[in-house]
């Protein structure tokens, strides 16, 4: 299964409309075939209370809606270096895109 936080929707489509209006339709075939995870109450409880805290709020946003998956997360697939690093931290196996899987500890 493949899921996000629902923030990707908004920062896949701001990144794919800066590159090329064509992007944005192929940003949006890709969001269709993802699941998303809601932001809640709870999720937004879950990210507040990460520790270590990680360094932007929407990191945390994005590793609190990994942790939903409980034990069937595999990897999460980020493009940001801190973000990686920060799931890392919460014992994530992260991998980037172009990239080899980096385990955590």
């Amino acid at each position: 299964m493949w899921f996000t936080c629902a923030l990707t929707r908004a920062e896949l489509l701001r990144a794919a409309a800066a590159v090329h209006p064509d992007a944005v339709e192929h940003a949006n075939h890709v969001l269709a075939g993802l699941d998303t995870v809601a932001v809640t109450d709870r999720l937004l409880d879950t990210a507040t209370t990460l520790a270590p805290a990680p360094p932007h709020v929407l990191h945390a946003l994005h590793i609190a809606a990994a942790l939903t998956a409980g034990h069937q997360l595999h990897t999460l697939i980020a493009y940001d270096e801190e973000l990686a690093a920060a799931a890392r931290d919460h014992n994530i196996t992260t991998t980037t895109p172009g990239g080899a899987p980096c385990f955590a500890p």
